[in-house]
């Protein structure tokens, strides 16, 4: 979740609203983009809010390395570029949540499938997916890029 002028009501009603399931806080820096208003900070990072059953920082399932060094702040900068789809991510950031946090041969849900990003992370993790979107255009374009995917073998 990007704080644009817009939504930053809605991002601290979010955190008010969920304080109890609010177990952290991950931040996604990015390659900042010009601002096309003048004035306006070119923003860099993003929000990605982790919540759970209660308000602990700590996560009973996991899938933690050795180290259980698992920072909530990463750096991926977008390689691949969907031209129907601007507001896509970088693949590395849902395989991070998927290695660490969800079980072999579990289900990651997208309710915002978009161009497919999170579905083809869980199918390159050996991970099942549902993924939920309204265009039809996009689920095409989702269709397509699974193809190519080969699941890993857990």
């Amino acid at each position: 979740m990007q704080s644009l002028a817009n939504n930053k009501d809605t991002i601290i009603n979010l955190q008010y609203h969920f304080r109890d399931n609010l177990k952290d806080i991950f931040i996604w820096n990015k390659h900042a983009v010009s601002q096309i208003s003048k004035g306006v900070m070119a923003k860099g990072w993003e929000y990605v809010f982790i919540f759970g059953e209660d308000s602990t920082i700590d996560f009973k399932e996991n899938n933690f390395p050795e180290n259980n060094y698992v920072p909530n702040r990463q750096t991926w900068y977008k390689s691949e570029s969907i031209p129907e789809h601007h507001a896509t991510f970088p693949m590395e950031l849902p395989r991070y949540f998927i290695q660490n946090f969800a079980r072999p041969n579990g289900i990651i849900l997208d309710p915002f499938l978009g161009s497919g990003t999170t579905a083809i992370a869980a199918k390159m993790e050996g991970r099942n997916y549902i993924g939920i979107e309204i265009s039809e255009k996009y689920c095409q374009i989702a269709r397509e890029r699974l193809k190519s995917v080969t699941p890993k073998l857990l």
